[in-house]
């Protein structure tokens, strides 16, 4: 077991990892098999069970730190950051717009080179985005 030990550090994390038994411990309450975990975060079956044996020696922990951050998540986002949602939303998608007229209006030009036609004007399109 020192051997399982040394694989994760005294905060419950992978050495060299990113990968946490919180992490783990997701797919366990969805009663997901340690090689299924493996292969879902790409780490070593052996690296899942260090992280299982980290659960289950700091189980009351593990869980109160699971249930503070389902809380958050019902909780939700606060207003502030809802509204910086929705303007990023607005800004992405008037670049989206942009650039799928600036593809059709390539797609135009190399087309009407393709019949034969020169270009009318260099097709330049310059965007300005709020």
């Amino acid at each position: 077991m020192s051997l399982m030990k040394d694989l994760v550090t005294p905060d419950g994390r992978l050495k060299e990892n990113r990968v946490t038994c919180h992490d783990v411990y997701h797919y366990l309450k969805h009663n997901r098999p340690h090689t299924e975990i493996a292969l879902s975060l790409e780490i070593f079956p052996e690296d899942v069970l260090a992280l299982i044996h980290y659960i289950v020696e700091h189980e009351d922990a593990v869980e109160a730190n699971w249930q503070r951050v389902e809380a958050a998540i019902a909780k939700g986002n606060p207003p502030e950051v809802e509204a910086i949602l929705e303007r990023s939303g607005k800004k992405l998608q008037l670049r989206r717009e942009a650039l799928l007229q600036r593809n059709a209006q390539a797609a135009n030009c190399a087309q009407g080179i393709a019949d034969g036609q020169p270009p009318d004007q260099p097709h330049v399109v310059r965007v300005s985005i709020p």
